[in-house]
């Protein structure tokens, strides 16, 4: 992949995760929810999801299969609840492929535990 898109697609990767920090952050101060447990709900998910963006980035070097997971997990189910924003859904199903595809390279390298002679006896 191109270092540039690449680069460009991680800081996308990064600024959706801190999105939905953020969203879990305005939840509750928001008046827009009606119940403790939509604003408990939003920031559980909001949190989760961020973290989870941020954990899958941060172990695709060095666990392929668990980072783009992760990366899959957190940006898709925060993204489709916001459907009303057209934006972040698209966004997050960029995230999740870039996760996939992010991780999928850094298992292909050689060197790595999936791809080594040892691994494949």
């Amino acid at each position: 992949m191109n270092t540039k898109i690449e680069k460009g697609l991680l800081g996308l990767s990064v600024l959706l995760a801190m999105f939905y920090i953020v969203v879990a952050l305005g939840s509750q101060v928001s008046g827009d929810f009606s119940s403790i447990g939509e604003r408990v709900g939003w920031a559980f998910g909001g949190f989760l999801s961020g973290a989870f963006i941020l954990a899958g980035l941060r172990l695709s070097k060095r666990e392929p299969l668990v980072g783009g997971l992760l990366v899959v997990v957190g940006a898709i189910p925060l993204g489709f609840f916001m459907w009303w924003l057209i934006v972040v859904p698209i966004v997050a199903l960029t995230v999740a492929v870039f996760g996939v595809v992010r991780a999928c390279g850094f298992a292909s390298k050689p060197g790595h535990l999936g791809t080594s002679q040892e691994a494949q006896i």
